[in-house]
């Protein structure tokens, strides 16, 4: 099915060049929906639930909690609000208030298409009526978002941010797209043309180097060695250019992140003291950095 969808773009292509690139895109966007089972769907229900509107779209915004510290959750690509789950269980309700949202056709949000300048809008309405954020957490492609939203916008920055799996650079997933499915290396040059006349910039500018030389946040990144979908080298080089961030790299949990050896990291920093260095953990596995 994926070879399929290089053959009939490179089809389109062979008549128009520019409707190849067009449809490559919106297929690129196009994440489809992650399952949710029970459990998950129950716990959701527990939280407090609101819908607002986002161009044609309702987004899903949700609610656990009522301390005086807020913490805002980005999911990522392919997922929803449910995978934090074992997280928010694990914060205290009388010390945390937990916002969450349902990326664009993600979860319970309608749409069909993610990208990053989408999911940057959603995060600046979520963030934008709050002046004092406690910590922003990210993982995969939200972690970028995030990145993302506070060089784009002028938000004042959280206390602390968490950045779990990173996302990198979109010139470098759209390689791996048309590696996937095997359309003409050409095309992607006919597709950041596109991406120039849909946000005014092209791929390129869509980098969280780029974007950590214009912010400066405390924050912690976490990032697996073993991870296949986004290699923990970048995170070595944003924690390098990323001013007031701490590195801790992890064996064996893969993209996900999960688990309470994670969970754990991020209370750790978030009862932090800002500037009081990384914690022993993750001093002992800088060792395993090798860019």
């Amino acid at each position: 099915m994926v070879r399929l969808i290089g053959i009939i773009l490179n089809a389109i292509a062979f008549f128009s060049e520019r409707k190849a690139a067009a449809l490559a895109f919106r297929i690129f966007c196009y994440p489809g929906r992650a399952k949710m089972n029970d459990s998950q769907k129950q716990f959701l229900t527990r939280g407090l639930k609101f819908y607002f509107d986002f161009g044609p779209n309702r987004i899903a915004r949700y609610e656990w909690g009522y301390g005086n510290k807020i913490i805002v959750l980005v999911h990522g690509w392919k997922s929803h609000t449910a995978r934090w789950k074992p997280l928010i269980e694990s914060l205290d309700p009388s010390v945390y208030k937990i916002i969450a949202v349902d990326a664009p056709s993600q979860g319970f949000s309608s749409g069909a298409q993610l990208n990053i300048p989408k999911y940057g809008e959603v995060l600046n309405h979520i963030l934008l009526p709050h002046r004092k954020i406690h910590a922003v957490i990210g993982h995969s492609l939200g972690a970028m978002a995030v990145l993302h939203t506070f060089y784009e916008y002028d938000l004042p920055y959280p206390q602390k941010v968490i950045l779990l799996a990173t996302a990198s650079r979109l010139t470098e997933f759209m390689k791996g797209f048309q590696k996937m499915t095997g359309f003409k290396k050409e095309l992607i040059e006919a597709m950041d043309l596109v991406i120039k006349k849909k946000f005014g910039v092209g791929m390129a500018y869509f980098d969280i180097l780029k974007y950590a030389q214009g912010i400066r946040l405390t924050s912690l990144i976490i990032h697996d060695t073993s991870d296949r979908i986004s290699s923990y080298k970048h995170a070595v080089e944003l924690s390098m250019k990323l001013e007031g961030s701490q590195l801790i790299l992890t064996e064996g949990l893969n993209h996900k992140l999960k688990g309470e050896y994670v969970q754990g990291l991020i209370h750790e920093f978030m009862h932090k003291k800002s500037g009081t260095g990384v914690s022993s953990s993750a001093k002992d596995l800088m060792g395993y950095v090798k860019v």
